[in-house]
């Protein structure tokens, strides 16, 4: 949220000028959000927690039963999955690439230099 306020006071608009964020984003050049930089930070760093810490448990559980008519709001995961969509990455490459820190360090280390 912060995030997009000081774009918008850089931009010179205001919410009432009903300018959608991702307008205002590539205006700027910006193609990832703070959000999904972070989401992608912290799904490597449960990853590489052990299997009995809770945050390593609640992301690899599943929970039976049905979900509710209509259109299903996305779970965390599905974000995760679209970030890395975004980025030409899918899910098992990746988490064999986050337990190895070598190739971690190859793919994160050009990454943190470049503009969010």
């Amino acid at each position: 949220m912060a995030e997009m306020s000081r774009l918008r006071r850089i931009a010179g608009t205001t919410r009432r000028d009903k300018i959608r964020n991702g307008v205002i984003r590539r205006e700027f050049g910006q193609t990832k959000t703070l959000v999904s930089k972070r989401r992608l930070t912290w799904f490597g760093h449960v990853v590489r927690m052990e299997d009995k810490r809770l945050p390593a448990e609640a992301l690899y559980c599943y929970m039976y039963g049905k979900r509710s008519r209509g259109r299903q709001t996305n779970t965390w995961m599905d974000n995760v999955r679209q970030d890395l969509a975004e980025k030409d990455m899918d899910l098992r490459t990746t988490l064999d690439t986050i337990r190895d820190r070598e190739r971690r360090r190859h793919l994160v280390k050009p990454s943190l230099s470049a503009n969010i």
